[in-house]
């Protein structure tokens, strides 16, 4: 079973990724908990080619190696018999690395190979207000200027959306909701029983 988590930033992803994985363990579930970002490890990488002067295209093929190691694992995983939890995918992926650059989405689209992704079984698309997202980001303590921008660019929201949609996700309005009742949704979804 394939599980992924998205939304924007504070929305209650990360909380609801680990909570279920941590759920499922809890009733004797194998689980894998994956975060899919652009690697720490990549990001140097990434940063070193952009100041050299790396095309948009050998940019995009850095991007396109997470998604395709991440994917890579989450498949090794599942074919030994875990439940594989994802915080983020590819959505997030193509949002936030290319958030600022005019196309970059859809050159980053048409450079996939789709035979290397991984289809989750189920998707849960966390959405909340503006003002929630920025409640929430403020008792944070590793926030910066781009995380605010983020949060208030109703562009990459509207995106996360729209390329969430190919996965068929449930969506959850997470305003009103402790991250208990989020994670006790989702487990109803997924029909997990046994779990307290």
């Amino acid at each position: 079973m394939h599980i992924v988590v998205e939304g924007n930033m504070c929305t209650g992803k990360t909380s609801l990724a680990k909570g279920l994985a941590r759920d499922l363990e809890s009733i004797g579930c194998p689980v894998a908990y994956l975060k899919l970002l652009l690697s720490e490890k990549k990001k140097p990488e990434v940063d070193e080619a952009r100041m050299l002067g790396a095309s948009d295209s050998e940019i995009t093929a850095l991007y396109l190696e997470d998604i395709y190691e991440s994917n890579e694992i989450a498949s090794e995983e599942i074919r030994a018999g875990k439940w594989v939890v994802m915080d983020r995918y590819i959505p997030s992926l193509l949002a936030y690395t290319h958030a600022k650059e005019p196309g970059g989405y859809n050159q980053l689209l048409q450079s996939i190979d789709h035979s290397r992704i991984l289809m989750p079984n189920v998707m849960f698309f966390l959405r909340a207000s503006t003002e929630t997202k920025k409640a929430r980001l403020g008792s944070k303590t590793d926030t910066s200027q781009f995380d605010l921008d983020n949060i208030l660019n109703s562009d990459l929201e509207t995106f996360l959306i729209e390329e969430s949609k190919i996965y068929n996700p449930v969506e959850i309005l997470t305003d009103n909701l402790s991250l208990e009742e989020v994670r006790r949704f989702a487990e109803r979804i997924l029909n997990i029983g046994g779990i307290q």
